[in-house]
């Protein structure tokens, strides 16, 4: 059994209780972690296991709470060397270390998906160097195919968050795929929240430009249209979306064709982005989210998102 496991549904971490390899050889960093959650149960799944029926007792974690404390080991901890030992963890690590640049670096893009009766607009990471494909590769060699699923996820409807294909086992490469997007949407919306809300002015409330910029900010990823339109204003956006992020520096279109907003999309999710990059960096040094994140100076770490792609 291994020491922390992923769970898809909540978008949390979850640490098992039971005595593990992994918590022995790294106890400081697994007390860190367990120091930050709370009491749960979970069941845990994988491919050669879907069925586990009994839940085990461990705690969940916030990821906002989880990744600076994965993203770096504190100075003189003994637990620095261990983790050369422990592919497991040492796997998480950099899992957290690489969600992080990447967001920093402005790896990201959008889409909705349907949820129920309306749509979810959440935020993805890619990999589009070279390097970064290889960093995923060798991650996912070391990963872990077990997911955990809470059980307080039982008394959840199934229109909740896809909860239903989120409790399917996963290989280890959508795992970590799976994890890095659970990441990049968890910055973009706790920056939003320690910022200033993105909107767009001098439009209406109601509209559906205005209602996607808000889900895209919001703790609530939720997106209502009108049933007849939505699937097709979801279909154009995904597809924007996708061209932006096969050439961020090559496209001509700074917006959908039905965006109607003065504002163009492009720039309003780089309003989104630029505040989430800052966020990466500060728990990329190992410190705990701020309550506020102050504006970024004039032209401070513009290089780093040079290149966002939407």
């Amino acid at each position: 059994m291994n020491a922390i496991h992923f769970c898809p549904v909540s978008c949390e971490l979850f640490l098992v209780d039971a005595p593990t390899a992994e918590a022995a050889a790294a106890p400081n960093l697994i007390a860190r972690l367990r120091a930050l959650g709370w009491p749960a149960r979970a069941r845990l799944s994988s491919a050669k296991a879907p069925q586990s029926a009994a839940a085990v007792p461990g705690v969940l974690v916030e990821l906002i709470d989880a990744l600076p404390i994965l993203a770096q080991t504190a100075a003189g901890d003994a637990d620095g060397a261990a983790l050369a030992w422990v592919p497991g963890l040492a796997a998480w690590q950099a899992a957290a270390r690489l969600a992080l640049d990447l967001c920093r670096r402005g790896r990201v893009k959008i889409r909705l998906a349907q949820r129920g009766g309306g749509y979810e607009a959440r935020w993805h990471t890619l990999a589009q160097t070279s390097d970064e494909r290889a960093a995923m590769l060798r991650i996912a060699a070391d990963l872990s195919p077990v997911i955990a699923i809470p059980e307080e996820a039982r008394s959840w409807s199934g229109a909740k968050s896809g909860s239903v294909s989120e409790r399917a086992p996963l290989p280890a490469p959508r795992l970590l795929q799976r994890f890095l997007d659970a990441c990049t949407d968890t910055l973009v919306r706790e920056a939003s929240r320690r910022g200033a809300l993105v909107r767009l002015k001098d439009w209406p409330a109601m509209s559906w430009e205005q209602r996607l910029v808000r889900a895209l900010g919001e703790d609530r990823a939720r997106f209502f249209w009108e049933p007849e339109e939505a699937p097709v204003v979801a279909a154009e956006i995904n597809a924007w979306a996708e061209d932006q992020a096969a050439a961020p520096t090559l496209s001509f279109l700074p917006s959908p064709a039905r965006w109607g907003a003065s504002e163009t999309l492009s720039s309003v999710l780089r309003r989104l982005v630029l505040p989430a990059g800052r966020l990466a960096e500060t728990l990329a040094g190992g410190q705990a989210a701020p309550r506020m994140l102050r504006p970024a100076a004039p032209g401070q770490h513009s290089h780093q998102h040079a290149r966002i792609a939407a």
